[in-house]
């Protein structure tokens, strides 16, 4: 999740092994008030938990500063809450938890964490958004292995 010009965007990933099976990026509508983006969202992310019946969710938490920090995290509670109402374990990774599993140190740029996360993929997403997302799966699927 990451905000631009006062709306959210989100990436969203499915990734079984080291197969993306799907991925997807969805901004906040223009046309609404943060009460409709963040309603938006949900319905989103409750659309995406039933198509692809998730056993866990990894979420990329956004590191940002204010004002766009506090737009980003409404938009990851929003997720986290269906989430939850689905009854699916969440694991949030930052920056430093996301090192060890792509094998990297600490000097290394969330950038570079991201790639060689998604090295891993048989198929790498293209989009940033979808990207991190990739990488939290990604993490998580190393840490439980």
């Amino acid at each position: 999740m990451r905000a631009t010009a006062g709306r959210y965007v989100a990436g969203f990933a499915v990734v079984e092994d080291e197969s993306l099976i799907a991925g997807e990026s969805h901004s906040a509508p223009a046309d609404r008030g943060e009460e409709g983006q963040l309603e938006e969202l949900h319905r989103t992310s409750i659309d995406l938990i039933r198509r692809f019946e998730p056993d866990a969710v990894a979420v990329k938490a956004n590191e940002a500063q204010p004002p766009s920090l506090i737009i980003a995290l409404h938009a990851e509670g929003v997720a986290l809450a269906a989430t939850g109402a689905a009854g699916i374990p969440m694991h949030r990774f930052y920056r430093a938890g996301l090192l060890k599993p792509a094998g990297l140190s600490g000097r290394a740029k969330t950038t570079e964490i991201v790639d060689a996360l998604c090295a891993g993929l048989d198929n790498e997403p293209a989009e940033n958004e979808v990207r991190q997302a990739a990488a939290a799966a990604r993490a998580l699927l190393i840490k439980e292995s």
